[in-house]
């Protein structure tokens, strides 16, 4: 096995080399804003990479890649219906019957387009239980995906997918007869690609020279499934160490702001990001802000003040306007 098919190297590089818009960015700082014992775990993620272009206002579209924890499951989950595809047989994807992604059309290991193309977390839809449906030699596996796909299932499909938002992986250790039955192909046809998120910038290239700063709310929630859900990309993204590589590419955003006329910012939350954006590089041409007004909200001072020493110094420093909401730091929510 040649070591360059191994999953460490990103399948994704080879598709940055021949389009102009994707980057690589290397991480260089991954920093909890909230405290450890808010509900909330939110990052300021900064990365650098040369030749970048973006003004405030603009977004970064990134790339995640599943956990290890995930993919493991995937590989035991075949391993445990005696599905024979191991993770590193490799995988040449044929463009007679579809058209390929470019991504796809370089030899890769099994194990890559597990890890890096496929969305483990992706909900399964009607089509996905039509195709298991045809498949399936078990009775009862196949009656319960035909339900799925019928007019009349569709309350039940609802209430066991989406309310729950029950998983691609869920569904398969589910129906284990069906499993059974997969291959290479089958999988193509079931699984959803990953797909790339977007996000604002929060930095500004006359402050922060060739890096790119992101606020994430890192996402983790409980249904009524015993394992917590996980946004994929959040939670790729607050485990990413310094040195770590992140594809993304550059695209206008819907804010336009213009530095010759007041400007009033509500951003509670994260929603803040591009307003830090463009108040840092105001900031940079212009002592002073205080025709800019900056509303910000959150729980509580001391917890989940996101960039606090920023607007803080503009406040201070530049005379920005900062009016600050903290809805639970007394008896009464407000």
């Amino acid at each position: 096995m040649n070591k360059e098919h191994y999953s460490d190297n990103e399948i994704y590089m080879n598709e940055v080399l021949v389009n102009n818009e994707m980057k690589v960015g290397i991480i260089t700082e991954n920093t909890r804003t909230t405290v450890e014992d808010h509900f909330q775990d939110v990052r300021l993620i900064k990365f650098r990479s040369d030749n970048i272009n973006y003004q405030p206002g603009d977004i970064v579209y990134v790339r995640p890649r599943n956990s290890k924890e995930q993919v493991k499951r995937f590989f035991d989950i075949l391993n445990d219906n005696n599905v024979q595809l191991h993770k590193d047989m490799l995988i040449q994807v044929s463009e007679k019957e579809i058209k390929v992604p470019n991504v796809l059309k370089q030899t890769l290991t099994l194990y890559q387009i597990v890890e890096q193309y496929w969305d483990l977390n992706f909900k399964p839809r009607r089509s996905t239980m039509q195709v298991l449906s045809f498949i399936s030699d078990n009775e009862l596996e196949k009656e319960k995906l035909h339900e799925f796909t019928t007019a009349n299932g569709q309350e039940e499909l609802y209430n066991y997918i989406n309310r729950p938002r029950r998983n691609i992986l869920e569904l398969l250790a589910d129906f284990p007869h069906t499993t059974s039955q997969l291959n290479v192909k089958l999988l193509f046809e079931i699984m959803s690609p990953i797909k790339p998120r977007a996000f604002s910038i929060a930095s500004s290239l006359k402050v922060h020279r060739n890096e790119i700063h992101l606020l994430v709310a890192v996402v983790k929630y409980k249904t009524k499934l015993l394992e917590p859900r996980y946004g994929l990309c959040s939670n790729w993204l607050a485990n990413l160490t310094e040195g770590s590589k992140i594809i993304f590419w550059i695209q206008k955003g819907t804010f336009k702001f213009v530095y010759d006329r007041p400007m009033i910012f509500i951003g509670p939350g994260t929603g803040v990001a591009p307003f830090r954006s463009v108040l840092l590089d105001k900031s940079s041409l212009d002592d002073d802000l205080r025709d800019c007004a900056l509303f910000f909200g959150c729980r509580n001072k001391e917890k989940d003040y996101h960039c606090k020493k920023d607007f803080e110094y503009l406040s201070e420093k530049k005379h920005l306007n900062l009016f600050c909401a903290f809805s639970r730091d007394q008896d009464y929510k407000m």
